[in-house]
């Protein structure tokens, strides 16, 4: 790494500027960053309060120089770029200049550090922008940083820092992405005196996501590989069972950059089709490698976004790395190209005329009066239907959102009531391997309450006591963890918005699935269920429950007379 040096005004310029500290994870983001800049092999992590009160990165990198040192905490003072030509061939994680300079204005800022070849290294403290000393202190190379007193004077700031969780969940999401695909770094992070992740050296990229995300998915990632044209694409995808309701299960690299790149999304969703229920994304793990020239990081302050030159091959490569994978492992058969597309698109025109034929079909018909009776006939269609004979008519019900309504009402009952599901107590408590950024707080221990789910704390860790007992033949841990997911990331407000939401996702994953065999006793019982619930036209997210067709309306499909 070169030597620190001041940028030109034109360079300056060419820079977007921002805040780039914003939050405890801010800090903590650029602070890293500059360790692996800095060539460390060993970095250490120590929080206080979820960051709030103190936060310590210790790493054995190339450390500093006296002159570096009182360099590095200046405005736009770098060794990443030294002029604007430079933002072209960027192979740093950091480039701005700006990172320590901001952190020192908004905190007490300690940091040492000391080069390999320098017999004592070089201590400084900064209180919110005012250097208050400086002196020689013995220490081995590297560079430590101690950050105090967070926004003690931007109250506007500081007001707005969420609970020490909150912050300490942004934290683990800054983090983990730079501690899975830097594998030559080993990584200690502590939170109150405790260690929460210890990722030593020598570990493989899967191990690191099987560690750091969640064991259960060593069977259920699938390889990507794929170079063309000079970029090249690897990493893992999802199976479509582990889709997840939010993307917070999706990691992209460039160039060992964590990104987030909204039309590489859309696009991977795309590629899954109906292999995924609409509101699922898919879970992947990719490092792309590009022409360090092909891309443009100078977006945003946080360096969160690129914009690709050659976009086109981009999506291109991906699509096709993707489409390979789906299809050698058995999920899809082909892709349907640009011209079929074109012929499946729909005009409005059409949209109605095809509704009034379908209208003259079939016709909303109620269940309210309904009876089940031992004379009617009930059987299940292809593992995805109810087929059920009524009275002047059949009626065709749809198992999956037939039991998803029901568990809906059942589970939006009690959490309204502040009543418990029947429960089913577990022989042995069930361990919930929650990964670090899954800390279940207050308001989500009483939402899984609410819902029958009982959880207990032993040194740190949490296990599972007691489950409604709809849930006993599913896979409810996972159930219990992909809720407890969605709901530590909401704010208070959120939360108390999206609580049906949440009920919704756990009705639905709870629910029987399509391709699921019933028994003659299970088809009724569900029919029976779903004919006492109040709203059973329609599942909570708007797909119909059942179908209805009347003699009649059979009669004239068929053509028949006489009816």
């Amino acid at each position: 790494m070169a030597n620190i040096k001041t940028l030109s005004p034109e360079t300056v310029a060419a820079i977007a500027t921002g805040q780039v500290i914003e939050r405890p994870s801010s800090v903590v983001k650029e602070l890293v960053e500059n360790a692996l800049d800095a060539g460390a092999t060993q970095i250490t992590i120590k929080l206080v309060d979820g960051g709030r009160q103190e936060i310590n990165i210790i790493d054995n990198g190339l450390g500093m120089s006296k002159e570096e040192l009182l360099l590095s905490v200046q405005a736009y003072t770098t060794s990443k770029i030294a002029r604007l030509d430079d933002l072209k061939q960027l192979k740093f994680y950091g480039f701005r200049g700006e990172a320590l300079a901001s952190i020192a204005l908004v905190s007490q800022l300690q940091i040492q550090s000391k080069q390999a070849v320098n017999t004592f290294g070089h201590y400084l403290q900064i209180k919110h922008g005012n250097l208050i000393d400086e002196h020689s202190v013995g220490m081995i190379a590297g560079t430590k940083v101690s950050v105090t007193e967070l926004f003690r004077f931007q109250p506007a700031r500081k007001k707005f820092l969420k609970s020490a969780t909150t912050e300490l969940q942004q934290i683990y999401k800054v983090i983990l992405p730079l501690i899975l695909i830097n594998l030559q770094v080993s990584f200690r992070v502590e939170h109150n005196n405790s260690v929460v992740i210890d990722c030593p050296l020598g570990q493989t990229f899967l191990k690191r996501v099987l560690i750091l995300l969640d064991q259960e998915y060593h069977s259920k990632l699938l390889p990507v590989q794929l170079s063309q044209a000079g970029y090249r694409l690897t990493g893992f995808i999802g199976v479509p069972q582990i889709a997840s309701p939010a993307n917070s299960r999706q990691f992209l690299w460039v160039n060992t950059r964590p990104v987030f790149h909204d039309l590489i999304s859309r696009t991977i969703k795309l590629l899954y089709g109906t292999l995924l229920e609409p509101k699922a994304t898919p879970v992947y793990f990719l490092q792309l490698v590009v022409p360090p020239e092909a891309i443009d990081v100078n977006i945003y302050p946080q360096k969160t976004s690129v914009s690709f030159l050659e976009e086109e091959i981009v999506v291109n490569l991906i699509s096709a790395a993707v489409t390979n994978t789906l299809t050698e492992s058995g999920l899809i058969h082909r892709l349907i190209d640009q011209a079929e597309r074109t012929e499946l698109l729909v005009k409005d025109s059409d949209v109605d005329k095809v509704s009034g034929q379908l209208k003259q079909i079939t016709k909303l018909w109620t269940m309210k009066n309904l009876q089940l009776s031992s004379t009617m006939k009930l059987f299940q269609l292809h593992k995805l239907y109810l087929v059920l004979e009524v009275p002047e008519g059949v009626l065709l019900i749809d198992q999956h959102s037939a039991h998803e309504r029901v568990l809906y009402e059942q589970f939006l009952a009690a959490s309204q009531q502040h009543v418990q599901l029947h429960q089913l107590k577990l022989s042995v408590a069930q361990k919930l391997n929650l990964v670090p950024y899954q800390a279940i707080g207050q308001r989500t221990q009483k939402l899984l309450a609410s819902l029958g789910i009982s959880l207990e704390e032993i040194d740190r860790e949490h296990f599972v006591s007691k489950i409604p007992v709809i849930l006993q033949h599913r896979n409810y841990q996972e159930y219990i963890k992909e809720v407890i997911e969605q709901a530590e990331q909401l704010s208070p407000d959120e939360f108390e918005r999206s609580t049906q939401k949440i009920i919704a996702f756990l009705a639905c994953r709870s629910a029987i699935k399509a391709g699921e065999p019933l028994t003659a006793e299970e088809q009724k019982n569900l029919v029976e269920k779903l004919l006492k619930t109040k709203s059973n036209y329609t599942c909570q997210h708007g797909r119909p429950v059942f179908m209805y067709a009347s003699l009649a309306d059979l009669a004239r499909i068929f053509k028949r007379t006489g009816f």
